[in-house]
């Protein structure tokens, strides 16, 4: 005995620990219903599992999208009835307050819907990546204008028999990251449709395993996911779990909600809390037992009008009340209908049955016996009045009861004959006011001529004619009838259906036009015969097959160096049965004149194609190459074209050379089309060296290629070939190709053959390159020779065998041996220097023991590096030889100081005479004009109007007449000294390095032959950016922030371009900016504005003018100027821009800016000044340079907020401005902030103090 007590006092401890530390936070729910407050989603609290519906409506008091931060259920997992959310404010994304839902049940739906989001203005994805699973019932999606991704989910998938109604939502969302294949629920989450969980499972947490699934698909066993119970189990309907029978019945003593006051019991294999239709519960077994026709379920409803209404009258047998069954228009109400009212005998008062569309008969009352009529409508018992295709009431011959009268009205293909069969049933009379003679049955009179043969003729696939005989000539004529939408197997009328076309002829023949291939039509001939009528039977023909229409996203990726992968989907409309994708490959081969074109030496090769091999198994996603060669996106369709229709239309690539894709036997109908939608003439904008190569008709499947020459690839495939696919397929990978090539790939999907005749749709084409071969670039050992003389070594190579692509350059490596650990040196030379020597000559080397590498760069990028190989520079033979060269390398050297030395003093001395500020850089500067190419001819050069004027320097209005060319032309006055003058000429000179940037203004040439000078450029309509802010505070113009944005990265871009030239401004302000006509911003005017603007200038003692009021910090205190002290200028402009050209630091003395800016201070934000602004000019004044953003990163930051048409002309976007972002982009100075921190003893220190203070770009 006391060994029991034991055994169940350890029992009881381990089951009440067990309790006690199992997750106290899990519950399964009943139905919830959360409105008006957003509060009351705390409803949701620790709920794993709703059994019943989710209602989550009417929240529109929340005041921002944050207010749902708080609010993220991830306990629940699964909900057996509906989910509804409606008119629920600043919730953008339902997957973040349930990341975790996998299920919906729907043994309750809303309507016919399971899942229903309406009225939700900012919901911007659904973004539930963890639903798995919707068992029953549609998806409502509706008024939600912001929801992306609604549409690339693929909801069948989710349901089988899920029903879609998804309207009013965004249009022009972001597509699908390419990984998801086009199917996703965000940019963040692929939809997944498949995994490595058991079947039963909706996620798991090990793989093929039913005990550890996160939800069960069916059922779930005490931790065990099952297709079905066990036999010795009960089903839990409500929440779909197997529990034994004394389980059962122990849940009649719970006291939790959901299952107390019920009656729990089991009837055939279910644990059930009430008795199931046509049983009732027997007190003697605690079972159900079947009662038939005994079985009394009383209801009351007064209009049936959508699903949920229907369903609510599921078991009943006697209505109480009237039964009004009005307005259902689907076929699935129509199917909900027939389910739940199959067991109604009795209705109490009158029945109604009007305004149903798809209503054909009313069998979905198979019980009903008696309508007692105790209650009635207009003195009716039975009403039935517009019901368009109602053709028939009740089937069978049982008695009907009716108490009272009926009402038939307005009911088109109800004939009389089945209103008098009814009658006589229920055993009544009627007048003709009860059943309309004029409105009833209207669409029944028209009898079947079956003697009327109609033949089909001369068919193909878009026209057909129908033939037949006239044998009366009192026929007045023929009305024909066809359609593709007819279902000759349900109870349609052919009269009435709403998408019959028709035409009367008075032929006895008619030619049906414009129909669609392959499809099967419906057709009948109505006879007119004076005042008779007469149609024959339906009957029907098919079109014959036609070209289907292009495949969809057309893409290649590379996989290695010799493979590429191509996918696509299957065309929307295939107007017949596919039987292959031909598929056309050509090889276009980079051309080595254009590669020589470009110094590689001095810009380096694109690192775009330095991707090498990854393994075959891996998944590589590579975007397109954007070749200027090929102006195309990744697929594109070449149109506008001209062909000859008896020739094979096909596409040229050069010299009339064409890939043959179509030949005359495609063409389809009724002869040749002219050029259908093919692509025609534009690869020959690629400029393809492709010459003689002949290639024949497709008919023949595969495209000839001469024979290639004999390499060490001998399996790789020709340069154009063509690759039949099976149309079971939507993906292929085309293998042994030539290595870093860029293939061109052209698709037609093909339908089975008709009448000898090819049916292949138009042209798809995508490019791609394939992968670097790391072991391609390989200069052969063996051929590396070298050949001393005194101090110059040759050294000479052969070339990579197979290299990819093209060589473009070698570099030479070489390094002292002593000192160990010497710093290697570098040459570099092109392949045209290469092929002039076959080699390279290394000249005026100190003696010492070389080691000396080779490493060839082809367009894919540097290659292997050989293996080092040594030589020897020996010493001079004699200590006299060195001697005399020192000799005379001394007094060359004393002489060139002295120069130095004279030129240092006189520069110095013509300074003084200097009183404006130098905005030139040290790079840049000198004292001595010389003519070079952008010398301009002085009587070329028309000046018509002066358009501003300052001490010593004018603008003019001019015109270049050789080009008809508008133009400014800037000019010196009389009072200008020679040293003005050449200062003039050498700040204009500047511009001759900056020329090729959009955003920086273009210097069109310089005359300085006699007096004055005049410096020709590019005109700015409207004038400096300072002048036009300030014209628009006049204006009633609307200074938008788009404008704002653009004006910002427009500044940014000449910025950067001027930073890659390693050039630093010194004077960025807006009145060195100019606008033009179009309102673009260009950076100009390189130290030639000062005294047109010299109020903005500060002028201390004797020294030059300074910006005091855009100078950075350390410019003030150090005289030190870097990009960075740029970039601070730079966000003092945007504080112009955004006060329409407001004085900086307005209030201060230009002392006083002095001490505020060398005291840590800063501008305040302007009114009304956009976010993105502010945060942007406010990190360009962060005291510490290095904390500032470059350039680069602004630009980066607002090229979001304009126009693509920006990107086209920018340097940020261009080749050379991404290598140098690439290359040196991520090198930056660590530039110290301002040292002179002494305020008190501050002396600003102008340009021209020093020149040699002024740092260097960081490279």
């Amino acid at each position: 005995m006391r060994c029991h007590t034991t055994k169940f006092l350890l029992v009881s401890g381990a089951l009440f620990l067990l309790l006690f530390l199992s997750p106290l936070s899990a519950k399964i729910c009943d139905s919830i219903d959360v409105r008006n407050k957003i509060e009351y989603l705390n409803k949701l609290r620790n709920c794993t599992e709703i059994t019943g519906n989710l209602n989550i409506v009417l929240i529109e008091t929340t005041k921002s999208v944050s207010e749902y931060d708080q609010y993220v259920f991830p306990e629940l997992t699964r909900v057996t009835g509906y989910v509804l959310f409606f008119k629920v404010k600043h919730v953008t994304s339902i997957g973040k307050l349930f990341p975790n839902l996998r299920l919906i049940r729907g043994l309750e739906l809303f309507f016919e819907f399971s899942l229903v989001l309406y009225n939700l203005p900012n919901l911007k994805e659904i973004g539930t990546d963890k639903l798995f699973y919707i068992a029953r019932g549609g998806v409502k999606i509706d008024k939600a204008p912001q929801l992306c991704y609604a549409d690339t989910i693929q909801w069948r998938h989710i349901g089988n028999n899920t029903h879609l109604d998804i309207r009013d939502t965004k249009d022009d969302c972001p597509a699908c990251p390419e990984k998801c294949n086009g199917s996703c629920w965000n940019q963040n989450s692929c939809q997944i449709f498949t995994d490595q969980c058991h079947q039963e499972c909706l996620g798991c947490t090990e793989n093929n395993s039913t005990t550890h699934c996160e939800v069960c698909k069916n059922y779930n066993d005490n931790g065990t996911c099952v297709a079905k119970c066990p036999s010795d189990k009960y089903i839990v309907r409500t929440t779909n779990r197997c529990i034994s029978a004394k389980a059962c019945s122990d849940l009649n003593n719970e006291t939790t909600k959901f299952y107390r006051n019920k009656n729990w019991l089991i009837y055939e294999n279910e644990c059930r809390s009430d008795c199931p239709v046509g049983t009732k519960y027997d007190n003697t077994t605690n079972t159900c037992k079947s009662c038939g026709n005994f079985c009394v379920r009383n209801c009351t409803v007064f209009e049936i009008n959508n699903q949920n209404a229907i369903t609510n009258l599921y078991g009943c047998t006697h209505v109480l009340s009237p039964l009004s069954i009005v307005g259902l228009r689907t076929e699935q109400e129509l199917e909900v209908l027939k389910q739940n009212l199959k067991w109604v005998r009795y209705i109490r008062d009158y029945l109604q049955i009007s305004n149903n569309r798809n209503l054909k008969d009313l069998n979905f009352l198979p019980s009903l016996r008696v309508i007692d009529g105790q209650n009635t409508r207009a003195n009716k018992t039975l009403l039935v009045y517009e019901n368009r295709n109602l053709k028939k009431l009740w089937d069978g011959d049982y008695s009907l009861k009716i108490n009272g009268t009926i009402g038939f009205s307005d009911n088109d293909k109800l004939c009389l004959s089945e209103i008098g069969a009814l009658a006589k049933r229920a055993n009544i009379s009627y007048s003709n006011r009860d059943v309309s003679q004029n409105s009833n049955g209207v669409l029944c009179s028209i009898p079947k001529d079956e003697s009327v043969k109609v033949n089909v003729t001369q068919i193909n696939s878009t026209n057909v004619t129908l033939v037949w005989e006239k044998r009366d000539e009192s026929i007045l004529y023929y009305t024909v009838y066809y359609t593709d939408q007819y279902n000759m197997t349900a109870d349609n009328d052919v009269c009435t259906a709403s998408n019959w076309i028709t035409f009367i002829t008075f032929n006895s023949s008619a030619q049906l036009i414009n129909l669609t291939a392959f499809t099967t039509y419906y057709y009948y001939i109505q006879i007119y015969v004076q005042d008779k009528k007469s149609e024959t039977k339906v009957e029907t023909f098919q079109t014959l097959a036609d070209d289907p229409e292009a495949v969809k996203d057309f893409i290649a990726q590379a996989i290695d160096h010799h493979s590429i992968r191509l996918i696509w989907k299957e065309p929307v409309k295939t107007y017949g049965h596919l039987s292959s994708y031909t598929i056309t490959v050509y090889r276009e081969d980079d051309d080595p004149n254009i590669a020589q074109l470009r110094d590689y030496c001095k810009y380096s090769h694109s690192n775009k194609g330095a991707e090498v091999d990854q393994s075959d198994d891996e998944v590589v996603t590579e975007k397109p190459i954007h070749d200027p060669k090929i102006h195309s996106n990744n697929t594109e369709t070449v149109m506008d074209a001209t062909c000859q229709p008896e020739e094979e239309v096909n596409i040229r690539l050069q010299n009339d050379i064409w890939l043959k894709l179509c030949d005359k036997n495609s063409q389809s109908k009724y002869g040749f089309d002219d050029c259908k939608n093919y692509y025609y003439d534009r690869i020959n904008h690629i400029g393809i060296n492709y010459i003689g190569i002949p290639v024949q008709k497709r008919s023949g499947l595969h495209i000839q290629t001469p024979t290639h020459k004999k390499t060490s690839l001998d399996h790789e495939k020709p340069r154009v070939f063509t690759e039949i696919v099976d149309a079971t397929r939507t993906t292929t990978i085309v293998k042994n190709l030539h290595q870093f090539s860029i293939y061109v790939f052209y698709i037609m999907a093909c339908n089975h053959p008709v009448n000898e005749r090819n049916l292949c749709g138009p042209v798809e084409q995508t490019f791609v390159r394939t992968k670097k071969n790391p072991s391609a670039d390989v200069i052969p050992q063996n051929s590396v020779k070298s050949q001393v003389q005194e101090y110059d070594v040759s050294i000479n190579w052969a070339e990579p065998k197979e290299p990819n692509a093209l060589i473009v350059s070698y570099h030479i490596v070489y390094y002292k041996k002593e000192p160990e650990h010497s710093k290697p040196s570098r040459a570099c030379i092109t392949r045209e220097e290469y092929k002039k020597e076959r080699g390279y000559t290394l000249k005026g080397m100190p003696p010492g023991s070389y080691s000396l590498r080779l490493q060839p760069v082809s367009l894919a990028g540097p290659g292997n590096l050989t293996k080092a190989f040594d030589f020897v520079i020996k010493p001079p033979d004699s200590p006299s030889k060195f001697w005399l060269i020192f000799l005379v390398s001394f007094f060359v050297l004393i002489g060139i100081c002295g120069l130095l030395l004279f030129l240092r003093i006189k520069y110095i001395r013509s300074r003084e005479r200097v009183q404006l500020i130098a905005s030139i850089n040290p790079d840049y500067a000198g004292l001595i004009y010389i003519e070079d190419e952008w010398e301009t001819n002085r009587d070329d050069i028309e000046l018509r109007k002066e358009l501003g004027k300052g001490t010593f320097g004018v603008v003019y209005y001019g015109l270049i007449k050789s080009k008809n060319m508008p133009c400014a032309v800037k000019t010196v006055t009389d009072k200008a000294t020679v040293q003005e003058r050449i200062s003039f000429l050498t700040e204009a000179s500047i511009m001759k390095e900056f020329s090729h940037a959009h955003h920086v203004i273009k210097l069109f040439g310089v005359v300085s032959r006699d007096q004055p000078p005049l410096v020709v450029m590019e005109l700015m309509e409207r004038g400096d950016l300072k002048e036009y802010l300030r014209r628009l505070r006049d204006s009633s113009q609307n200074f938008t922030s788009n404008e704002i944005y653009r004006m910002a990265i427009e500044i940014a871009d000449g910025l950067a371009y001027l930073t890659s030239r390693k050039y630093v401004h010194r004077d960025l302000a807006a009145r060195n900016c100019m606008v033009a006509n179009d309102r673009t911003v260009k950076i100009g005017d390189f130290g030639m504005t000062r005294d047109i603007y010299e109020n903005d200038y500060y002028k201390k003692g004797t020294r030059g003018l300074l910006p005091v009021r855009w100078m950075a910090p350390e410019s003030l205190a150090d005289g030190v100027f870097t990009s960075d002290s740029d970039i601070w200028s730079y966000g003092i402009v945007l504080w112009e821009i955004a006060t329409l050209a407001e004085q900086p630091y307005q209030g201060l003395a230009n002392e006083q800016v002095l001490q505020f800016v060398i005291s840590e201070g800063t501008l305040e934000r302007p009114p009304e000044c956009p976010n993105l602004l502010w945060e942007i000019m406010h990190r360009c004044w962060e005291w510490t340079p290095r904390d500032r953003p470059t350039c680069f990163e602004v630009v980066d930051s607002l090229q979001d907020h304009v126009g693509q048409d920006f990107k086209l002309v920018s340097y940020y976007h261009s080749r050379e401005g991404q290598e140098f972002l690439f290359t040196q982009g991520s090198s930056r100075a660590n530039n110290p902030p301002a040292l002179g921190a002494g305020l008190h003893q501050f002396e600003p220190r102008s340009f021209e103090d020093d020149p040699l203070n002024f740092d260097e770009l960081p490279t």
